[in-house]
């Protein structure tokens, strides 16, 4: 043992190291997937010390990379312990101080020794790397490129959070991205947070990774990481650290089918509220364009005013004819849009082309009377919002498009 690291546990007064492993849940069957080695050294008096308080001081004494070391074999031997009696699909998820790339610190045949060392199939380990804070990209696809090659699955841990850098995802392409609790805590209140994760989720599928919602310790946002499409979760939640896999899966097995049952029912739940809401406004627009054929175009106004004032989840109305052209001002349900305050963000007004809008060009690609476009972020308030579409006649004009936006939380 390195006699500066050495002396570093024993002012600490660290007797050993030992590892703590805590559950990654596939939130589409609720099993659990893998584990991830979390460091736990131990006193003399048989307490827990932090390990950040340990981080920190081996950083500042010049011997990080030798608790790096020590850390990840205490956890490969503990994982390898219990691999005998563990699912063969099991993965332990690994971290690694993102300082050392900058410093070729983390070489990967030395990685890969160790796990062999331990005896653990390398397939059946994940690197966790956090991209934001690797100042060289060029260390960091190296160390993604070659440790991939070595059969290691590659995860971006924190992402989303200070400067991650998409280009970056697209050089390394994880096999995992985890979502920061920054973002997941509080995502089922917070409208931006849900945006924010939505984009993540989607970058995650397009580049063929998977997506895991860290930190998850509320249900109503586990609900909402799910709806939104995260494939895994990590947390207090879904399971805390235990002093051994066995253990974790144990406490796992209690704990997770009951709420699984209850996140399937909320779910289902979910989409069958929507269902109905989507039903309910279809049935109420076409009352609306039912009453309308014998209206006077210069008398609409009024008609959609009394419409919006009576119905729920819609944000503002309007007309276009045939050629796109809006015929109405844009009608509110209640006050004044959100963005007054630059013109990128304004109400559009009677007068104004829509025609390079999905909801005005999509009916005549696809031949339909009726269109919902996907979601969309809208000039008139500044929120996202989806189209609602009906084409329809009036007494003295044909063609005319019934338009609707429709708020998404």
């Amino acid at each position: 043992m390195n006699e500066l690291y050495r002396h570093t546990l024993a002012d600490l007064s660290v007797s050993y190291l030992s590892s703590y492993f805590q559950p990654l849940v596939n939130l589409r069957s609720g099993a659990v997937i893998g584990c991830e080695a979390l460091l736990r050294p131990v006193l003399t008096d048989t307490s827990l010390l932090s390990p950040a308080i340990l981080f920190a001081e081996a950083e500042t004494r010049g011997c990080l990379l030798e608790l790096e070391r020590d850390a990840r074999d205490t956890a490969l031997h503990a994982f390898r312990k219990e691999l005998p009696k563990l699912p063969g699909e099991l993965l332990l998820f690994i971290n690694f101080s993102s300082r050392l790339l900058d410093h070729a610190g983390l070489d990967p045949g030395r990685i890969l020794a160790s796990v062999e060392d331990a005896g653990v199939p390398p397939e059946r380990v994940s690197l966790e790397i956090v991209e934001s804070a690797v100042e060289l990209t060029s260390e960091l696809q190296r160390f993604a490129v070659r440790n991939r090659d070595n059969g290691f699955l590659i995860t971006l841990d924190d992402f989303g959070t200070e400067h991650s850098n998409l280009e970056r995802v697209a050089l390394v392409r994880p096999d995992i991205i985890k979502i920061d609790r920054s973002i997941v805590s509080s995502v089922s209140t917070d409208p931006l947070k849900r945006s924010v994760l939505r984009s993540i989720v989607y970058l995650a599928q397009t580049i063929g990774a998977m997506s895991l919602a860290e930190g998850l310790e509320d249900y109503q946002d586990l609900l909402v990481c799910t709806r939104e499409g995260v494939q895994l979760g990590q947390g207090f939640l879904l399971g805390r650290p235990a002093p051994s896999v066995q253990a974790m899966l144990q406490k796992q097995s209690q704990n997770a089918p009951g709420m699984m049952e209850q996140l399937r029912s909320d779910l289902a739940d979910s989409l069958l509220r929507a269902r109905r809401q989507r039903q309910e406004l279809e049935e109420q627009v076409d009352s609306l364009i039912a009453s309308l054929p014998t209206v006077p175009l210069e008398d609409v106004s009024g008609k959609l005013q009394e419409w919006i004032a009576a119905v729920d989840q819609v944000e503002c109305v309007y007309l276009l004819d045939g050629g796109g052209i809006q015929v109405t001002e844009t009608i509110f349900a209640s006050g004044p849009p959100v963005k007054q305050d630059h013109p990128l963000f304004r109400p559009s007004v009677s007068g104004e082309s829509h025609r390079l809008k999905e909801y005005c060009y999509g009916p005549d690609a696809l031949d339909q009377r009726q269109y919902l476009t996907d979601p969309y972020l809208s000039r008139a308030t500044g929120r996202i919002c989806r189209t609602m579409t009906r084409e329809f006649s009036l007494a003295d004009q044909d063609n005319l498009t019934f338009c609707v936006d429709i708020p998404q939380n």
